[in-house]
């Protein structure tokens, strides 16, 4: 077999979640030079859809809600769509992050809002 890539990458149909940016977009292109079709899954539809386009046929956008079982059922079914299989493998990158005292210097609590939705994304959303 001619093929130098990895074989590790080769025919494995990955969803990513947060695959528009930073990390998972590294992830999303490293997995489609390795061979393999990515789902990239993300909230941010211009990076995410960008991303898709610029990597062709081997690499679809969904945008997800990772936290939103729905939304991620969806995604999955238009993998199952658009490769004529089923996701293979999962990639969680996505990720939100809230900088705040718990406590400020006026005594003002943090958001308990902006924290549960740190949590539901970055903890809730890989399961």
């Amino acid at each position: 077999n001619s093929d130098s890539r990895p074989p590790m990458l080769r025919g494995v149909t990955a969803l990513v979640s947060g695959g528009g940016s930073g990390l998972g977009a590294a992830v999303s292109r490293r997995i489609v030079e390795g061979g393999g079709r990515v789902l990239i899954s993300d909230v941010n539809e211009a990076a995410g859809a960008g991303l898709a386009g610029a990597l062709g046929p081997s690499a679809v956008f969904a945008r997800t809600d990772c936290t939103s079982e729905s939304e991620v059922e969806q995604a999955l079914d238009l993998a199952e769509s658009a490769f004529g299989c089923a996701i293979s493998a999962a990639v969680s990158t996505a990720g939100v992050a809230a900088a705040a005292k718990t406590v400020n210097a006026k005594g003002k609590v943090h958001p308990l809002g902006s924290f549960e939705s740190t949590l539901r994304v970055n903890v809730l959303g890989t399961f």
